[in-house]
């Protein structure tokens, strides 16, 4: 296992690539190609192992379930030794290309998916992200995406991030001019920070 600060790529399909970042510590990049206008973005999720199986940090696309979890049995079989599931999805923002198989991984039994706060209203539709404040490009993207149905699909039981186990490898905290330089936060939104634990 890669321990020593240097990345490799461990496997990779049509379906997605593999890259172990640290021992607990992997990165799935999953492509798509139902982005509108012909565009076909790769996006980024996170696979960290704690002790009771794996958390999930984003989730790509709304296709992207079945390939998140055929990297997660490599994982389990083929880098570990163990067979270990998938017990907790954290999304970092609800756009489509992060918790677009949220929908999808949470009617997994035992998966709980969680986002921040201000974000669950957009997995249950009560808001949409391109009707939100944010940068013209990425609200024009958003826009766009909704007229040509990429849009994030409807979940329900998404769970506001503050509920968050804190026994896991992640912990979430009020973010600090010093997190960035000092721990290895992976995330934040306003004032709420993810930090990934050291091991």
């Amino acid at each position: 296992m890669a321990d020593d600060g240097e990345q490799r790529l461990v496997t990779f399909t049509r379906h997605f690539r593999l890259t172990q970042v640290r021992q607990d510590l992997f990165q799935i990049t999953l492509p798509c190609t139902k982005l509108p206008f012909g565009w076909n973005k790769p996006t980024n999720c996170w696979l960290l192992l704690d002790p009771d199986g794996f958390t999930l940090v984003d989730a790509g696309y709304e296709e992207s379930a079945a390939a998140i979890l055929e990297a997660i049995e490599f994982v389990s079989k083929q880098v570990i030794g163990t067979m270990l599931g998938l017990k907790r999805v954290v999304i970092t923002h609800a756009h489509p290309d992060h918790g677009g198989a949220a929908s999808r991984l949470c009617r997994i039994e035992g998966v709980e998916v969680y986002a921040h706060t201000a974000d669950c209203e957009y997995f249950t539709h009560e808001k949409y992200m391109h009707k939100s404040v944010g940068s013209p490009v990425c609200r024009f993207a958003l826009w766009s995406g909704w007229l040509t149905g990429f849009t994030l699909p409807r979940a329900s039981g998404v769970k506001p991030l503050e509920h968050l186990d804190r026994s896991g490898s992640l912990t979430v905290g009020k973010r600090s001019s010093k997190d960035r330089l000092s721990r290895g936060w992976l995330i934040w939104h306003g004032e709420v920070a993810l930090v990934l634990r050291e091991h």
